[in-house]
């Protein structure tokens, strides 16, 4: 969806073409990582098949927050904030920015090969991830929202959903040339673009193994908070180097239901 929006488009050439310099250091700002299941049990509406909602995950104690029914319409559904059925806004915004990272650098088939949390193991934020090309990023929050950040030689530059806006800020006009890098560009309709791929049996702008990618660094970022250790992964194999523990939650085992 993002990747659909011209800003967040822009941003990305800008970077793949060098007009913010070599970039040093990637701010990213999401939500917190997920959290173990502590909602109260509540009696089981009649019309709710709560063996089915839960599928293959363990198999929770109701509660509305986490299924909200037709009535509760002033709040957005919990389970993403549960790490048995989600895996935190760290992975629900974390889809969206690190995705947006994972463009602008060019690493729609790799991803941070260094994962290291913060001494704190109570700490929500300052997990950083380092790419093998020299790049840092962290999460972190720089005090717009949910966004990103980059920070780069020559100027940086901070995009999210209400803002594009760069230092210099003559950057963020800046003409690409026909030498340029330009990136897939979907006319602002991510619908119509899958719609399309899947008429034409060619790639869409976002594929399964992007997403799975973008998906991979969220998911990596929730276990490194967790086990509050540094973690190595192998971008290739998919493994995370000399850590079984880390490696065993990669997936787990799921319910018969």
């Amino acid at each position: 969806m993002q990747r659909s929006n011209k800003n967040f488009r822009r941003a990305c050439e800008l970077v793949r073409n060098g007009y913010l310099g070599d970039i040093k250091q990637v701010l990213v700002n999401v939500g917190d990582p997920a959290v173990p299941y502590n909602l109260k049990a509540e009696t089981l509406p009649s019309e709710v098949n709560w063996n089915n909602w839960c599928g293959p995950a363990p198999l929770l104690e109701y509660n509305h927050r986490l299924a909200p029914s037709r009535n509760d319409v002033d709040f957005w559904p919990d389970w993403r904030l549960y790490e048995e059925v989600g895996g935190g806004i760290l992975c629900d915004w974390g889809a969206h920015m690190f995705d947006i990272v994972q463009w602008a650098l060019g690493m729609d088939r790799s991803g941070p090969v260094k994962y290291v949390p913060p001494t704190d193991k109570t700490a929500v934020r300052g997990l950083k991830m380092y790419y093998d090309n020299g790049v840092e990023m962290i999460h972190q929050d720089f005090g717009r929202g949910w966004g990103v950040r980059f920070i780069g030689s020559k100027g940086t530059m901070d995009i999210s959903r209400s803002y594009f806006e760069t230092t210099p800020k003559n950057l963020v006009n800046a003409e690409l040339t026909t030498s340029d890098t330009k990136l897939y560009d979907t006319k602002g309709n991510h619908y119509q673009d899958w719609i399309t791929s899947i008429k034409n049996r060619t790639q869409p702008i976002c594929d399964v193994e992007t997403g799975h990618r973008s998906a991979t660094v969220c998911n990596i970022a929730n276990i490194a908070y967790n086990l509050g250790r540094d973690l190595d992964w192998d971008p290739v194999k998919e493994k995370f180097l000399k850590d079984k523990e880390a490696n065993k939650m990669r997936g787990r085992k799921e319910r018969k239901f």
